[in-house]
């Protein structure tokens, strides 16, 4: 289920977070499920103190969170002290890289290096998917799509 709340003003848009992510504990207690969520620019509809509360009470109910962000500084670095799994795009901001070092998964500098030097279509992936070691992951550009900050919708078919 994915939700878009770019129409809602900032309260509603909080507001609506909230109410979902109370939904979602009340869930994992009742009946055992546990789900996954992903949040693109979370900073833009739960504050700091709530991203923390949530990565740590997510943490140990077992939901997995995603965060997904254009803007990694606008993130608490709490969220970086708690991944599993960082799965890095381009960042050609140096405070971007500062910050994402902090997850500890890999030092500063080849960070910044193995980041800037990414090829198109590529992602710097780190944590326990990789083992422990960071590694490069390029896809195919998806044909007859424009993926350039239009979302467009297809079917997979495995």
């Amino acid at each position: 289920m994915a939700f878009d709340l770019s129409g809602l003003s900032t309260p509603a848009r909080m507001g609506f977070a909230q109410t979902l992510l109370r939904f979602l504990f009340a869930l994992v207690e009742e009946e055992e499920k546990v789900p996954f969520v992903f949040f693109e620019e979370a900073h833009l509809y739960v504050t700091p103190q709530g991203i923390d509360a949530l990565v740590t009470r997510a943490r140990h109910t077992g939901i997995t969170s995603f965060f997904i962000t254009n803007t990694p500084t606008a993130l608490p670095e709490g969220v970086l002290r708690a991944v599993d799994n960082s799965f890095v795009f381009r960042l050609p901001l140096e405070e971007d890289i500062k910050l994402m070092a902090k997850s500890e998964m890999i030092e500063e500098n080849s960070l910044g290096g193995l980041v800037q030097a990414l090829p198109h279509y590529a992602c710097l992936a780190m944590g326990e998917v990789t083992g422990g070691y960071p590694a490069t992951l390029v896809s195919n550009p998806l044909k007859g799509c424009n993926t350039k900050g239009q979302t467009r919708y297809f079917s997979l078919s495995l």
